[in-house]
Order: structure tokens, then C-alpha cells, then sequence
């Protein structure tokens, strides 16, 4: 499968990008914010993370950010932000990235920007 659609590799995802509230609201570019399929890790394409099945939850019935516990550093909205920019694009002005793509995609970024979901921090 050729998901190339993103330039940013996960080196340029430290941090979440800033978006707008359109962007929030009706989808950001796939192309700065969402990594290159070929650029997220293996276990995530296979879906064999804990991350993968929140979003899959987030998708069909929603999730309360409060789930997650962004790490050291992560201003939490700016990352949830982001990544509702991802979740709501479609961006007709590249090749549309297959939904898997997104969801992984998303999955990964998760995992950079918040603690896994089983670890609490006291």
C-alpha cells in the first residue's frame, strides 16, 4: 500500500502542531499534521498497541479526553487539538489517506504525546 501523504516524519512530532478552530472543527492538512503511513512503527500498522483501540473507540462512540494523561512536556488541549484535526480531515487537495491510515496515524501521535492508557500517574 503507498499511503504517502505526509512530508513531517515522527522527528517533527514532539509536539502537536497548533491548529485553528476550523481546523478543529472541520479537519486540518493531512500533509503537516498526520505522519507518513511508512514512518509509524510496525506495531501500530498491525494494530497491536494500546492505543489503537481507543481510537477505534473515539471513532464510533466517542472518548472522553480525560482517558489520557499527557506526558511531561504535551500541553494535553494542544495535542487533543491536533488530533481532532486529523479525525474530522478529509483534505480533497492531496491523495486521501485511507482510513487506517488515520487511525493509526492517530494511534501513533497518541502514544507520543500521552501516558498508555493502563498508567497512572499518582
Amino acid at each position: 500500500m503507498n499511503f504517502a501523504v505526509a512530508s513531517k516524519g515522527p522527528a517533527q512530532f514532539a509536539q502537536p502542531s497548533p491548529v485553528s478552530e476550523a481546523e478543529v472543527t472541520a479537519g486540518g492538512r493531512l500533509d503537516v499534521l498526520l505522519p507518513a503511513y511508512e514512518t509509524v512503527p510496525e506495531e501500530f500498522r498491525r494494530e497491536r498497541d494500546p492505543f489503537t483501540p481507543l481510537v477505534h473507540q473515539w471513532f464510533f462512540r466517542g472518548l472522553n479526553p480525560e482517558a489520557l494523561h499527557a506526558r511531561h512536556g504535551i500541553n494535553a488541549d494542544a495535542a487533543w487539538r491536533h488530533l481532532r484535526a486529523i479525525m474530522a480531515s478529509w483534505d480533497p487537495g492531496i491523495a486521501r489517506p485511507q482510513h487506517v491510515h488515520k487511525i493509526v496515524g492517530v494511534a501513533y501521535l497518541m502514544s507520543l504525546w500521552f501516558d498508555p492508557p493502563q498508567a497512572r500517574r499518582a
